[in-house]
């Protein structure tokens, strides 16, 4: 497996992700994607994208309460590190479970389920 590892700007973090800490807002299951230098994260009707380098080879899939958390208490670090092992993903010294789908079966997946 290719290694799946970014880094992210922190002030460009806070900002993209206070959509997500807003009262009243309704998640569901988070995704995170990266394409083109650009990384992704969508949660019922909100998404948010922001830039960020590296290599990320796959989807990430989570529980809506992290990002809320991480909306409202976002890391501190910077660069902000993210990176994927062993079906977790590992963002600035937290430890998330997901579930992860490379992006050869995500691309076969959204071909078969348009």
């Amino acid at each position: 497996m290719q290694e799946s590892r970014l880094t992210i700007d922190p002030a460009e973090f806070k900002a993209a992700l206070k959509p997500f800490a807003r009262k009243g807002v309704k998640l569901g299951r988070v995704m995170v994607a990266f394409e083109g230098g650009f990384l992704s994260i969508e949660s019922g009707d909100v998404v948010c994208v922001m830039r960020a380098s590296g290599s990320w080879e796959g989807r990430a899939t989570f529980k809506p309460s992290v990002l809320q958390a991480l909306a409202k208490v976002p890391p501190v670090v910077n660069p902000i590190p993210l990176a994927y092992a062993d079906g977790h993903l590992l963002l600035a010294g937290m430890t998330i479970p997901c579930e992860w789908q490379s992006t050869a079966k995500a691309l076969v997946n959204d071909l078969l389920n348009p």
